[in-house]
């Protein structure tokens, strides 16, 4: 799936184009957004999208300059521009930078989905193509690099693991499956009729040769895959059958295994260790190459590469390299001494980017004179001096975006806390309200319990004027029916002064929220 990266400093745009899109079903994963090209940048290293959507203008660093700076990072970068009309002049100046995708504003969602399409098969096609070119280029450089396996190997023994990391990817070992067949005896007169029969009896027997075939004073190593006992008893009977005019002892086959091709060729090293001379041959061509170049030996690259680092200025580079590549010098040796300095430049162990190490070996290759494997040499320094003096600006802007979005994380808590300090205002006043709807219900039913009372003392009243011959017991009854309507006008004033509180709290309430407001 392709990474996608948008920068857009119109908050309304950003997000339309993120929400309008089905990315996942076209392929694509949005890895980032940014909101102007100073803070896109950093995020750019971090993340290493396929495709970057940016803005023209933009605040801080526009969509040009973020182009420039991006392409120069990292040039697999394909772009798409957006822009307003009127801006046809910034386009054209992107179209120097190599961007081919140019979108007006407002952006059409199937015109975009259209240049999506476009892009993602452009990207396949090139994948497919760059596998293929890397396949033809590596199966071209296997022989130097099988020699700078052994002979880095050899140098370094302590350190084999990194070492043989480094070249596994290049060489395309797998994980485990090996093995190596050692046969002795096997003297140089007759070495050319030997490596022959090799050849056929592993295509016989159907093994496959993954490494050239080790010769080291009569001695023969090669390593072979799918290793089952019936393949190496096949092997064992033939090699011990052959005969050769000039030979005078019996061939002895013996067979190395381990856990994993790591381990298997760590064997091997430790077999071939205490040769002076070791020859590479693979036995279908008859190439061969003799360990006999000490002016790229491991520990010749390892010093110049330290001369490299404590250089106290730039311009004992140049002198640097002019000791190192002689004019007396072969193309052949000056090629092995630039291939171990750019697959380790600084000691790392790390094996470099396959695509990048590709067009290293391409440009190297395709030199014939020393001259210019010297100017490569230092071609790639600079290189790598530029990107770092760049990485290190990035560094110090991506420490300002960190702290400049710090800054609005702080910012955006203290807007969280007053709007959940006025959600909290809120429910105080919603609370009131429904206390007093509450105080207003009580009235009501008061004021339907004095009618009803002073509707009993009416009628009582008038009983006693057309009846005051009635005794005192009435009389009573009158009084007693008084003091419960004094109680009731006294309940009422009591839940006068409750409202009138609640009506005071809720001004004060009303008054505080619209002090925050301000």
């Amino acid at each position: 799936m392709l990474k996608i990266f948008l920068a857009e400093d119109e908050v309304v745009v950003r997000e339309t184009i993120k929400r309008m899109i089905p990315w996942e079903e076209l392929g694509f994963e949005l890895v980032g957004e940014a909101a102007d090209g100073e803070m896109a940048l950093p995020l750019l290293i971090r993340q290493q999208p396929d495709l970057l959507i940016t803005d023209i203008k933009m605040p801080i660093l526009n969509g040009l300059e973020l182009i420039e700076r991006a392409s120069r990072i990292d040039s697999r970068i394909t772009f798409i521009l957006l822009s307003g009309y009127g801006e046809f002049e910034y386009a054209k100046q992107a179209m120097t930078y190599g961007v081919r995708y140019y979108l007006l504003k407002p952006t059409d969602k199937q015109e975009l989905i259209n240049c999506l399409d476009t892009i993602r098969e452009e990207k396949k096609q090139k994948e497919v193509q760059q596998k293929a070119e890397q396949a033809l280029l590596l199966k071209d450089m296997q022989s130097p690099l099988e020699q700078g396996l052994l002979m880095e190997a050899l140098d370094q023994p302590d350190n084999f693991p990194q070492v043989f990391k480094k070249y596994q990817g290049l060489l395309s070992f797998p994980e485990k499956g090996l093995y190596a067949c050692i046969c002795s005896f096997v003297e140089e007169t007759y070495l050319k009729s030997f490596l022959k029969d090799i050849v056929r009896i592993l295509l016989s027997c159907g093994a496959e040769s993954v490494f050239p075939v080790i010769y080291v004073k009569n001695s023969a190593l090669f390593v072979l895959s799918s290793p089952t006992l019936a393949h190496q008893e096949t092997i064992r009977q033939s090699l011990e059958e052959l005969h050769y005019p000039q030979q005078c002892v019996t061939f002895e086959t013996s067979f190395l295994h381990g856990d994993t091709s790591e381990d298997l060729f760590a064997q091997i090293i430790s077999k071939i260790s205490r040769y002076e001379r070791i020859l590479l041959i693979r036995p279908e061509t008859g190439e061969t190459r003799d360990f006999h170049n000490n002016m790229a030996a491991p520990w010749r690259i390892s010093k110049l590469r330290e001369a490299f680092t404590a250089s106290p200025a730039e311009t004992d580079i140049p002198s640097l390299l002019d000791s190192v590549f002689t004019p007396s010098m072969t193309p052949d040796v000056a090629k092995n001494i630039a291939l171990g300095l750019f697959l380790n430049p600084d000691n790392s162990g790390q094996e470099p980017p396959l695509d990048i190490a590709c067009d290293f070996f391409r440009r190297l290759y395709s030199c014939t004179q020393t001259s210019e494997i010297r100017k490569l040499a230092d071609e790639s320094k600079e290189s790598t001096d530029e990107i770092k003096k760049i990485i290190t600006e990035i560094t110090d802007k991506s420490k300002q975006v960190e702290e400049t979005m710090q800054e609005n994380e702080e910012l955006q808590s203290e807007q969280q806390k007053a709007i959940e300090r006025t959600e909290e205002v809120f429910r105080q006043i919603i609370t009131q309200i429904e206390q007093l709807n509450a105080g207003m219900e009580n009235i009501n039913r008061l004021n339907a319990d004095m009618s009803s009372n002073k509707d009993t003392v009416v009628s009582r009243m008038e009983a006693i004027a057309s009846v005051s011959e009635q005794s005192a017991a009435a009389t009573e009854e009158v009084n007693a029916s008084t003091d419960q309507v004094n109680t009731t006008m006294a309940d009422i004033t009591d839940y006068t002064k409750t409202l009138q509180n609640i009506a005071q709290d809720l001004e004060q309430t009303i008054e505080k929220f619209r002090l925050m407001e301000i």
